[in-house]
């Protein structure tokens, strides 16, 4: 299957626990660090990662009884050159082997919500993937604590108004933080205005 433009993956995990926001983003800041630039910047408030040439956006729904669901979404930061769509396709696979390694996972979707692989099946297609991704993961979670993801908040917004959100639909919603983003005639609080960025720069990975 021909990756997309801009890959998409989800994890099914049948128990909430120790599902948590911050864990996920250090896992999407270790692989783009050693494969996009070396210095990724990930934002809580965000809930994505931002590396040289790209950035991914991490979502958690928790679901009473039925556990939780973690998605990653790449796109390509505007005005840098972009590995093709195999070698993303190949980063974010490193990334959902590495994510797999911090909570069980009863099944993978892969590029599409519909596709979904057993977690051992899609270790078995995705053999090409560097091997890097048997670093320990749980050392590199260690490194830091969550506030030092808070810490890059203003340097994710600037790299995130610096993506084309010329194709956006302001009037939809994303994730477990369903809110509308209708137009304000440019008088967001600052805060706001950070959020509906990143919101409408990743509101284009949805419909690859």
């Amino acid at each position: 299957m021909q990756p997309p433009s801009r890959p998409f993956a989800g994890l099914h995990i049948p128990t909430a626990e120790g599902v948590t926001l911050e864990r996920f983003l250090r896992c999407a800041k270790v692989v783009l660090s050693e494969r996009d630039g070396g210095s990724a910047k990930a934002s809580v408030t965000h809930g994505a990662v931002a590396s040289e040439r790209l950035m991914v956006k991490v979502e958690i729904q928790k679901i009473p009884g039925e556990g939780a669901h973690v998605s990653f979404q790449m796109g390509r930061r505007r005005g840098h050159k972009s590995p093709d769509p195999e070698t993303m396709a190949r980063i974010l696979a490193d990334i959902v082997l590495r994510a797999s390694t911090l909570v069980e996972v009863s099944a993978v979707e892969w590029l599409q919500p519909s596709i979904k692989l057993a977690p051992q099946e899609f270790q078995n297609s995705m053999r090409y993937v560097s091997p890097k991704r048997g670093i320990n993961i749980q050392q590199h979670e260690m490194e830091g604590q969550s506030a030092e993801v808070d810490e890059v908040e203003e340097n994710l917004a600037r790299l995130f108004r610096e993506t084309d959100l010329g194709d956006a639909d302001a009037g939809e919603t994303s994730g477990t933080h369903s809110e509308s983003w209708a137009s304000t005639g440019g008088k967001e609080s600052p805060d706001t205005s950070k959020k509906s960025l990143m919101k409408r720069a990743f509101r284009r990975i949805r419909k690859s």
